[in-house]
């Protein structure tokens, strides 16, 4: 009778192999033992998917130098000293200095609607979605034309500065990073004056 390879249903190399003896003959045979790893494999895949996801979200939420110091210190770590394990917030071990900035004289200027909660309460959820979206929309159209950057809108308060970004020599905005003269604080003032007169 002639001897057989006997093997378990398969989706992966081989995980160990031996010799054996036949059961009921004296001839040698190759085990071969392989396991199913296809639903490890499909867990990886999904971690990896919410990783990408929550590195997206992160990206959206601050800027590239912060997620690049969170990253470099998540890296340097050792394993078991994690922050805010035993002695430490989540910024433990972060160099401060290096995550915040600071910008001379740059003009920034909130603006809040007044009565927006009592009105708010009249009206629906989407009237106020819609208002709010054709009021901002409309500021949004004189940012180019003062040359100022929105930094946010939180709820009815839309925010703006000037004097934070500047052109370089491609004609791209970049965040300004020297001295400005008496005369460009003056003009950046300006430019939020403008903004705040023509959405007027």
């Amino acid at each position: 009778m002639p001897c057989s390879v006997r093997t378990a249903r398969t989706a992966s190399k081989p995980s160990s192999s031996r010799r054996e003896a036949h059961c009921w003959c004296a001839a040698q045979v190759l085990v071969v033992v392989q396991s199913d790893v296809s639903e490890r494999t499909a867990v990886e895949e999904r971690l990896m998917a919410l990783t990408a996801a929550q590195m997206s979200m992160l990206e959206a939420m601050f800027p590239r130098h912060i997620m690049e110091q969170i990253a470099a210190q998540g890296a340097s770590m050792e394993r078991g000293k994690r922050p805010g394990a035993l002695g430490g917030g989540p910024a433990a071990g972060l160099d401060l200095d290096k995550m915040a900035t600071q910008h001379e004289c740059v003009t920034i200027m909130f603006t809040d609607i007044v009565g927006f909660t009592a009105f708010s309460k009249e009206c629906t959820p989407g009237q106020v979605m819609s208002f709010l979206n054709e009021l901002f929309s409309k500021l949004d159209d004189l940012l180019d034309k003062h040359s100022v950057y929105k930094v946010e809108t939180a709820g009815d308060c839309y925010i703006i500065c000037a004097g934070l970004l500047d052109e370089d020599e491609d004609g791209f905005k970049t965040v300004s990073t020297a001295s400005p003269s008496p005369a460009a604080k003056a003009k950046a003032a300006r430019r939020a004056l403008n903004f705040t007169m023509d959405m007027m």
